[in-house]
């Protein structure tokens, strides 16, 4: 089958095979209240792709009222007692340790010390305190971010997983969220060299 493109914004979409080393792809799949959206920049350099990630990022934490940075490691002796000067640990999941809350000013910073290396999830919440923060934070580990709902007060949940060896971003947010998280995902793509192809639910991952 010979691929077919259509040009929406800074994205495309395409019918066809669309080979991963030379693309960069935006999913989006509808659950019942809310979207699951992947951003990955596979065909950029990786200054490149981590910028792209962390314009994302800022911008998702710059849409709420608090954000709370979870860092996912097997023991707490592994885990740093603060990820960005002042932001300490708040509480411990079952993953590993709540860090927050976390300004937009320390994003770049938390994404350029742990984007190789760890894993992690950003919580964006309302304005909440930090016990619920932390008890937030623990009921999201038991939830897959395929699930459907997310929980009272949390906006979003951003985690960095992993495609072919190589890491992106993924979101879940509210459905009535979903065209402000296109918007502010097609300009941070202004500064990729490719654009981001637009892939459907069933072509994920691409191959």
């Amino acid at each position: 089958m010979v691929g077919m493109r259509f040009r929406f914004c800074n994205f495309f979409v395409r019918l066809g095979s669309a080979p991963v080393e030379e693309n960069n792809f935006l999913a989006i799949e509808h659950h019942r209240s809310t979207c699951l959206v992947r951003v990955a920049a596979l065909a950029e350099q990786f200054d490149a792709a981590l910028a792209f990630y962390m314009d994302v990022s800022v911008a998702m934490r710059a849409a709420s009222d608090g954000c709370w940075f979870e860092l996912r490691r097997r023991t707490k002796k592994r885990l740093p007692a603060e990820v960005v000067k002042g932001t300490g640990i708040v509480g411990y999941t079952q993953e590993g340790a709540l860090y927050g809350s976390i300004g937009s000013d320390d994003i770049r910073a938390l994404l350029n010390e742990y984007w190789l290396s760890d894993r992690f999830r950003m919580i964006g919440t309302s304005r909440i305190p930090v016990s619920a923060a932390v008890a937030l934070a623990i009921e999201l580990d038991d939830k897959d971010l395929s699930d459907e709902l997310l929980p009272t007060n949390v906006m979003f949940v951003l985690e960095k997983q992993y495609l072919t060896g190589e890491s992106y971003l993924v979101a879940l947010v509210d459905e009535s969220a979903l065209e402000s998280t296109r918007e502010l995902i097609s300009r941070a793509a202004t500064r990729l060299l490719r654009p981001l192809l637009e892939v459907g639910p069933r072509a994920w991952p691409p191959t």
